[in-house]
C-alpha cells in the first residue's frame, strides 16, 4: 500500500480495502465484494420506513421486476421475437441489480437531498457508478430508460405500503397508476419479497441473494 496516495479522500471498506474517491480507474474485484457488503447494510430512505429495508432488497426487487416493467414500455409496443425479448429482459435485470451497487461506497441519500446537493454530488456519484459498472463492461450512457422505470416502479410499491407510506404526493406519473401495470407490478413485487424472504432476510441473507442473482448474469 505504500504507493496509496492516503492524503486523498477515501474509505476503507468492509473488507479492509480503501477505496479511493479521486481516482479514475475500474474498481477492483476486492472492491466489488466489499461494495455488496455495503449495500445489504444501508438503509433506503434514510431508514425512514416502516420497515428495515436496504439499498441490496431494493436492487434485488429491481432486478425482479424488470421484466414486468420492460414487457409493459417495450416489448407491447415492439415485435420482437422470443429469443429477443428473453435478451432484452436479461439485460435490463442485470443493469437493475448493479445501478446502486456504487452506493456501498458512497452511501444512499433520499432523491431531494441529491437535487439540494446539485452538480456537486451528482459529478461525485457519477463518476463511482461509472468506475463500478465499467467492472461490468457496461458504463452510465448503455444504462437504458427502462431502468429509470424500474427504479421508479420499485420506489412506487415500496411508497404504497409495503416499506414506507406516501403521506404527501410524491409525484408519481400517472402512467404508474395504469391498473394493468400495477397488477402485474404488485404481483412480481410479492413473488420476489415471499421468493427472497425480503421482509424477513439478515443483511447477510440479502448480501447472499445479490451474489447468487449477480452469478447468473456473469
Amino acid at each position: 500500500m505504500s504507493n496509496l496516495d492516503f492524503s486523498q479522500p477515501w474509505i476503507q471498506l468492509s473488507n479492509g480495502v480503501p477505496f479511493f474517491f479521486h481516482e479514475e480507474d475500474t474498481v477492483s474485484t476486492e472492491v466489488i465484494d466489499a461494495l455488496v457488503t455495503g449495500i445489504s447494510r444501508i438503509d433506503r430512505f434514510n431508514g425512514a420506513s416502516h420497515r428495515p429495508w436496504s439499498v441490496c432488497n431494493h436492487s434485488i426487487l429491481c432486478h425482479e421486476i424488470a421484466p414486468v416493467v420492460c414487457e409493459h414500455f417495450v416489448l407491447k409496443y415492439s415485435d420482437y421475437d422470443d429469443d429477443v425479448a428473453y435478451s432484452l429482459k436479461a439485460a435490463h435485470q442485470k443493469e437493475a441489480l448493479l445501478h446502486d451497487l456504487h452506493e456501498g461506497g458512497t452511501t444512499d441519500l433520499p432523491s431531494p437531498i441529491k437535487r439540494l446537493l446539485g452538480k456537486t454530488w451528482k459529478d461525485f456519484e457519477d463518476k463511482v457508478q461509472d468506475r463500478v459498472l465499467r467492472y461490468f463492461n457496461l458504463d452510465r450512457s448503455m444504462l437504458s430508460s427502462v431502468l429509470k422505470y424500474t427504479d421508479y416502479a420499485a420506489l412506487y410499491w415500496e411508497a404504497n405500503g409495503p416499506v414506507t407510506v406516501e403521506a404527501y404526493d410524491w409525484g408519481f406519473p400517472d402512467t404508474f397508476k395504469d391498473a394493468a401495470f400495477t397488477e402485474a407490478l404488485t404481483l412480481s413485487a410479492k413473488n420476489a419479497v415471499e421468493k427472497y424472504n425480503l421482509f424477513n432476510n439478515t443483511p447477510l441473507e440479502s448480501e447472499a441473494t445479490f451474489r447468487d442473482l449477480l452469478n447468473n448474469h456473469i
